[in-house]
């Protein structure tokens, strides 16, 4: 089902034992040369390729980590070096454990970089880049650290991308720091602390800090920006993008393990043109979500309560949960009562993303009630 397909050559000098569930890994030496891996459901038409990589150190993985000692990867594409445990791909539900875990555990440290241009150059269409566009140079950093200070467990966790730029038919184009995130955790008795989240970049600006107890992220944002910055390399397919963006998320626990969560946000002059599509313009598009959610080991595992709202001038959409839903459950759709109030025209505009209306035009009001 995964439908990837690999070629190249690979010589593995080292050790494999497998006992109680979990595989370990002990490379003296891992090469590979020529690698070439397709992937059409995830890379479409482009090919990863590696002419050489090589491998060294320790790895245990189980269903829910893998951990990493003296962990060493080279390769003409990216660069990495670990002393740790991260979550396994398929179970992200445990990311919050992973890092509860990480906290409490030994020092760590997860360091590498990728070259954006030799990625790009690789995965162009994967990446969305025009067709008379490349990226010449950059580079995508990643620096995971833990450690004590004061008897105090603190994780600190950082990305960015720096010195990233293009040609467009042959025109130098300079995109600089595109985006950088940060993230500062610190064991407590009862959970972690999140000292600072942040995210920054031309386009958008992220902050919050909390604890399991409670906290709140704000969030700002400009489409403009983002398509001057990147319109010029990435294909956004003729679209036109401007607004600007405005949002909070907030949790706050209430009892046992009940969190009520509340967010909001506010679009303002939105502007989407494409072709093929309606316009839709918005001098002002509310969104408001309030619920309450059950958490067990910081892990999410059933929705008691929640409202969702839109509104737009006199256009009003409005759903609310009428029964709890069980996360990890198999139960049928959720039953959810819903009033959408106001002019059809802007309501296809609005669901056009969502639903294929292409072959209709709506017109009229309508208040339904479900």
């Amino acid at each position: 089902p995964w439908q990837v397909r690999t070629d190249g050559w690979c010589d593995v000098r080292g050790t494999c034992r497998l006992r109680n569930g979990q595989c370990e890994l002990d490379f003296r030496e891992l090469i590979v040369q020529q690698l070439a891996v397709d992937a059409p459901r995830w890379l479409h038409d482009d090919r990863l390729q590696l002419v050489h990589a090589t491998v060294s150190g320790k790895v245990v993985a189980n269903q829910r980590q893998i951990s990493m000692d003296a962990v060493v990867l080279r390769s003409d594409v990216a660069h990495l070096q670990a002393n740790g445990t991260l979550p396994t791909p398929g179970s992200m539900e445990h990311f919050a454990q992973s890092v509860m875990h990480s906290l409490e555990g030994g020092e760590q440290q997860i360091t590498g970089s990728v070259d954006l241009a030799a990625l790009a150059a690789m995965l162009p269409h994967t990446l969305h880049l025009r067709e008379n566009a490349r990226i010449t140079a950059g580079q995508l950093s990643l620096d995971l650290q833990t450690e004590t200070q004061q008897d105090v467990r603190r994780l600190t966790a950082q990305v960015s991308a720096s010195g990233v730029t293009g040609e467009v038919d042959g025109r130098s184009i300079q995109i600089g720091e595109p985006i950088s995130l940060r993230a500062v955790l610190r064991q407590a008795s009862d959970g972690a602390i999140i000292d600072e989240l942040t995210c920054r970049s031309v386009f958008m600006a992220l902050d919050g800090t909390g604890s399991t107890a409670g906290g709140q992220v704000n969030i700002t944002g400009d489409l403009a920006q983002f398509a001057n910055q990147w319109g010029k390399l990435v294909d956004l397919d003729q679209v036109r993008l401007a607004g600007t963006l405005q949002g909070v998320v907030q949790w706050q626990r209430q009892q046992d393990a009940v969190t009520k969560l509340h967010g909001d946000a506010v679009v303002n002059n939105l502007v989407v043109e494409a072709p093929g599509m309606r316009p839709w313009n918005e001098r002002q598009l509310t969104t408001k979500i309030d619920g309450l959610v059950t958490m067990e080991e910081m892990a999410l595992r059933r929705v008691d309560q929640a409202t969702f709202t839109v509104r737009s001038g006199d256009d009003q959409l409005a759903c609310q949960l009428l029964q709890p839903v069980e996360i990890a459950s198999d139960q049928t759709m959720p039953l959810v009562n819903c009033t959408l109030i106001g002019d059809l025209s802007t309501w296809q505009s609005r669901l056009q993303p969502l639903v294929d209306l292409s072959d209709m035009n709506l017109a009229g009001k309508v208040d339904m009630r479900t």
